[in-house]
Order: structure tokens, then C-alpha cells, then sequence
């Protein structure tokens, strides 16, 4: 992502999901989705240390930072990330990013740990297609959110800029604790109901603050700055698309048909107005040929009538001479 924001490039993201990450510190293998992963060749008897997670939180950090790039964090396994708990890159990525974590419950079979660091995908991508979950406060299960139309609870169907609002919100929350000296607590949110079902409509979640959550709203002025960015702006496909974005922008259909439109005009109006004239001369010399032809007929027809009108003369004045 940070790099594709490098290159100015289209397909730049605006979010990030990430789904069950896991931060690895050594080199070790192990069994995920049923295939084993292992993290390349390191040969220091530390490993790569905390660098991953490091590198991860920055990025994090940074793309909200400066272009506004939302992230959310899903989860099925509170130790699943592998990020310690006093690290820079834990405090960032609690200030930085949102988390929500499921507890499918349902998953009781031999292999519970597999099953619950696979649930997160199907869970994540099956929401899609529904509502965002209900926000509720976590005592009383009371409904803090205005289901289905709000998006209180990050989700797949949540747009980019209710996200952005989410994430907006947390950050100020957080920084509002370090300004006070309080204590800033993890906030996750975590689901209540619905954990014994696959089924995602019986889903709630709860939150600190979950009241002040429930309310947040895009800001208009980082929704503005969002759609100055260089990626949301080349995916403008009509004559406001502006030239030279970066190396993937192109042109718009809208605009080729002017160019084309133009260049149409400048080959077709000289090429008109060149017929039309022709046209018009021949016409007029057609004209002009026409009249020099009837003048030439008068001329024949008034000498044929002088030459018969002198002869009797003539034949009159050689008799006389006679």
C-alpha cells in the first residue's frame, strides 16, 4: 500500500483490512490454512526481532498520517498477532489501526486453534453481504447503534469513509488519554452475542465508549483531503480527470472522445469548407459558361440576320452597276 501511494499509483488503497496477522520475531515454521509457511532464512541467532511488526505498525502509522489510509485489524485469537504487549509498534498499532475480534465459539472440533485462526476469513468476507453488526453495551445488551444503517462496528460492509470516521474517532480518543496522563487501554471490539453460530445476523459487539463510537460521523474535512488524494482522483473517468497523475493514470473515455472529437473537427471543417467551395466554383463557372453560350447564339443569329438583309442590297447595287 505504502508503496503503491510511492508511485501515485491508481490502484493506491484507502484501507487496509488486515485479517488474523501474525508477527514472527525468529525463523520458524509452522502449519497455517493447512500449508506450511516458513519465514525465509535468517542466519543471526536473534532472528529478525521485532522488525515485522515494527515495519507493519509504521506503515500503519504513516499512511493515516499522511494520506489518510484507514486500517482495521480482525482477529479470532487475542495472542494471534504476536505483537508485544510494551513494544512501540503495539502502541501504534492500537493508536493507529482498529481492532475487532470475533470469538467463534462454534468451532469445537480436534482442531480448535486451527479452526479459529481460519474463521476470521469467511466471517470477514460473509459480511460483506449483510448489514454492519449492531453496537451494544456489553452489561446490558443494549443497542447503542442505529442498525442496519450505521456502521458502529468495523465490517466488511462498512464504506471507506465510515472507516475513516471509526479510526478518526479512536485515534482522538486515544490522544485525548495521553494529553490527561490516563491510562490508554487496548480497544478492541469484541463480540458478545452470536458467538455459538456461523450465522453473522445474531452478531453484536461491544466497546469502550461504545455510546461516542455509536455517534461518529465522516469528517468533512478529511473526506475532502481524501478526495484530493492522487488516487481517489484518477478514478475520476469523465473531462475532470486530470493528465500526468502518475505513471498508470491515462486519459478518461470522456476525454479521448473530445480529443478525437477535436481533431475530427479540425480535419473535417477545412475538408467542408474545401468541397464547398469547389462546389460553388464549379457552379458558378458552369453559369458563367452557360450565359458566354446563349451570348454567342445572339451574336450568330444577329450576323446570320445582317447577311440576310444586306444581300438584296448588294444584289440590288451590282444590277445598278450593270
Amino acid at each position: 500500500a505504502a508503496q503503491l501511494h510511492e508511485e501515485k499509483h491508481v490502484a493506491a488503497p484507502q484501507r487496509m483490512s488486515l485479517l488474523d496477522p501474525f508477527f514472527t520475531q525468529k525463523e520458524f515454521s509452522f502449519d497455517f490454512l493447512g500449508a506450511g509457511i516458513r519465514c525465509g532464512k535468517v542466519t543471526s541467532s536473534t532472528g529478525i526481532e521485532n522488525f515485522a511488526q515494527e515495519a507493519t505498525a509504521n506503515y500503519v502509522k504513516m499512511l493515516w498520517l499522511t494520506h489518510r489510509v484507514a486500517t482495521e485489524v480482525f482477529t479470532t485469537v487475542d495472542e494471534s498477532t504476536g505483537l508485544g504487549t510494551d513494544t512501540k509498534a503495539n502502541k501504534d498499532m492500537q493508536t493507529y489501526a482498529v481492532q475487532v475480534a470475533y470469538k467463534p465459539r462454534w468451532c469445537t472440533n480436534s482442531a480448535e486453534a486451527q479452526c479459529k485462526h481460519r474463521a476470521v476469513f469467511p466471517l470477514y468476507f460473509l459480511g460483506k453481504a449483510v448489514p454492519p453488526p449492531p453496537l451494544v453495551e456489553e452489561s446490558t445488551g443494549r443497542m447503542l447503534s442505529d442498525y442496519p444503517k450505521s456502521c458502529a462496528v468495523p465490517a466488511a460492509s462498512c464504506s471507506d469513509a465510515q472507516i475513516r470516521a471509526l479510526v478518526e474517532e479512536h485515534v482522538a480518543l486515544v490522544h485525548q488519554a495521553e494529553q490527561g496522563l490516563l491510562p490508554t487501554d487496548k480497544t478492541v471490539w469484541n463480540q458478545v452475542a452470536g458467538t455459538d453460530t456461523f450465522n453473522l445476523t445474531d452478531d453484536t459487539f461491544s466497546v469502550a465508549g461504545g455510546a461516542q463510537m455509536a455517534a461518529v460521523a465522516p469528517n468533512a474535512a478529511i473526506e475532502k483531503e481524501v478526495q484530493n488524494e492522487n488516487a481517489i482522483v484518477q478514478r475520476d473517468w469523465g473531462m475532470s480527470r486530470r493528465w500526468s497523475l502518475g505513471p498508470e493514470s491515462g486519459v478518461s473515455t470522456v476525454q479521448l472522445n473530445r480529443v478525437l472529437q477535436i481533431i475530427g473537427c479540425i480535419i473535417v471543417v477545412p475538408l467542408i469548407a474545401f468541397v464547398t467551395y469547389r462546389v460553388g466554383r464549379m457552379a458558378m463557372d458552369k453559369y458563367a459558361n452557360g450565359e458566354s453560350d446563349e451570348d454567342d447564339d445572339e451574336e450568330e443569329d444577329s450576323d446570320v440576320e445582317a447577311s440576310e438583309g444586306s444581300s438584296p442590297l448588294r444584289k440590288k447595287g451590282l444590277m445598278d452597276e450593270e
